[in-house]
């Protein structure tokens, strides 16, 4: 029982990263989406398609805070370029 007691926490550890990278905590968007699939009106589902479509659209691309930042890593020095020309 002394192997189990090592094993777990290691275990537990792994199990816990992979699923905050995977979105498989206990969100309910499974359990919601099986009650919108058994649900009989048809624009309820048309609405959960076109939230999971926007999900993955969003996904795909960084925050766009996060590529202005970029962006002026490399041009912030442009960005006073005109002070120069005044001296």
């Amino acid at each position: 029982m002394e192997w189990w007691d090592r094993m777990a926490l290691p275990v537990k550890r792994v199990w816990s990263r992979f699923a905050a990278r995977h979105r498989l905590q206990n969100s309910g968007l499974r359990k919601l989406g099986r009650e919108v699939s058994t649900c009989e009106y048809e624009d309820v589902h048309v609405m959960w398609e076109m939230l999971r479509r926007s999900d993955t659209e969003i996904s795909r691309y960084p925050p766009l805070a996060r590529r202005r930042r970029d962006d002026r890593r490399w041009t912030g020095w442009a960005a006073y370029n005109h002070l120069c020309g005044r001296f």
